[in-house]
Order: structure tokens, then C-alpha cells, then sequence
């Protein structure tokens, strides 16, 4: 089953989860920019499963995957998508030594919170 490389998983099925991910942050997208936000949402989709068999990198990729499809500064988008990157580094970089220790994730495991953005109300002063 590609996309679950936790501690029951095969040998064979770590390392196809492993190709996929390496071929994944091959993407010319990381390094030339994605050519739309659709574009960098669909790489974003085909990671997050491969993410399943830990759920730290699972759901910290997830909650910044989130922040992809809000309307932020282009430096919090960018601030996410490196996170995203990074964690899908480090997955890719557990499966390769084999130290797949974690389970799954949970079906009902809470996501780490989205930290939003402050708002401001403009206040006019009556001269």
C-alpha cells in the first residue's frame, strides 16, 4: 500500500514510498517556483499520504498545506511551503535509514493549530 511506510509496512513498500517522495522534491517547482498557486496545491496533495506513517511530519505538513490555500503574504505562504519541504525531507530521509519508528496517524488525531495572522482596525480621529 503506497503511502504508509510505519513500522508494519514491508521492505518493498518503504522503498516505493521512498521513490515516490524522492521523485516528489525532484520537482522543478521547489527550486524555479510552481507556476500557480494550483499547481504547488497539487504537489502538495500528492505528499501528504506518503507523510501517513508519521504522524509529526503528517500533521505539521498538513496544517501548512492549509495556509497554502489562504489569502497570506507571499512570505508566510513561502514560510509554509519551506516547512513543507522540510518535512518531507526528513520523511524522506527516515525511510531511507529505515528508522521508521511511528505508527500511523490516527484516524481522529487532532491537527496542529494554524496560527492566523493579527488583524487591525483603523480607527479615524475626528480633527
Amino acid at each position: 500500500m503506497l503511502g504508509f511506510a510505519g513500522p508494519g509496512a514491508s521492505s518493498m513498500e518503504k522503498k516505493q514510498t521512498l521513490d515516490k517522495l524522492e521523485e516528489l522534491l525532484k520537482d522543478p517547482g521547489l527550486t524555479k517556483g510552481f507556476r500557480s498557486q494550483e499547481a504547488c496545491l497539487e504537489w502538495a496533495s500528492k505528499v501528504a499520504p506518503l507523510l501517513k506513517f508519521d504522524s509529526t511530519y503528517h500533521g505539521t505538513f498538513l496544517a501548512h498545506f492549509e495556509r497554502l490555500t489562504l489569502r497570506l503574504s507571499a512570505d508566510l505562504l513561502g514560510a509554509s511551503l519551506r516547512i513543507m519541504i522540510a518535512q518531507a525531507r526528513m520523511a524522506a530521509n527516515e525511510l531511507r535509514s529505515g528508522n521508521t519508528t511511528s505508527g500511523p496517524m490516527p484516524e481522529e488525531a487532532p491537527r496542529p493549530a494554524i496560527p492566523r495572522a493579527p488583524t487591525y482596525t483603523l480607527i479615524a480621529s475626528g480633527s
